[in-house]
């Protein structure tokens, strides 16, 4: 209850992830850093401002390359992440997809 008034509970849950740890077990970024590959994963989190009561959305990056910040609309492409929602993963290379052995 809040100020003796009874609400409904709805419930809710969480999840913890240690992202060093899955980076770690998984060999996720040494998968991206062999192919000489970036990427960087983004949340979008739904707020509330207590003033309005107004909704707005908040994308955070939570896990990254060491060169996630050279990632940009021409060099890379963004998915969603099916098994969370809300999450994205946007992965590229530096250079773009063209290919080294490509000159012309």
């Amino acid at each position: 209850s809040v100020e003796d008034e009874q609400l409904e509970f709805w419930g809710f849950a969480t999840s913890i992830l240690n992202w060093a740890q899955l980076k770690e077990i998984t060999g996720f970024k040494a998968f991206f850093d062999s192919h000489g590959a970036e990427f960087f994963m983004t949340k979008a989190d739904t707020l509330v401002n207590l003033t309005t009561r107004e909704e707005y959305q908040e994308i955070r990056v939570i896990g990254y390359s060491d060169g996630w910040e050279s990632l940009n609309d021409d060099n890379s492409i963004t998915r969603p992440i099916r098994s969370f929602s809300d999450w994205d993963i946007t992965v590229g290379f530096k250079d773009g997809f063209t290919p080294e052995w490509k000159y012309w």
